[in-house]
């Protein structure tokens, strides 16, 4: 057991440590770019083309993200509720 609690303390110093270093880093990562001879693109886009059922077919999907996003909230909100309370329990087992 107590092994467990080692291990998972462990794991958590060494995540806040990435993120206090990752947050304290002064130059962002450089990103190489190469240099890419410039290329005309004659395209044009009209906001007034989109059709309906495009836009029909957009709103469908966003809903579906919205259905699937709130679908995964709510599992994560349970599993967080669950180990919330195992944690209670092992931290009131050692005061009674």
């Amino acid at each position: 057991m107590t092994r467990i609690i080692v291990i998972a303390l462990l794991l958590l110093v060494f995540f806040f440590g990435g993120v206090t270093y990752g947050t304290l880093q002064t130059e962002p990562p450089s990103i190489e770019t190469n240099e890419v001879n410039e290329v005309e693109i004659d395209q044009t886009v009209h906001a007034d083309s989109v059709t309906v059922e495009e836009e029909l077919n957009l709103k469908e999907k966003e809903h579906f993200i919205h259905k699937i996003a709130g679908f995964f909230e709510g599992i994560f909100s349970i599993c967080y509720e669950i180990m919330i309370q195992a944690l209670y329990k092992v931290a009131n087992s050692f005061f009674e």
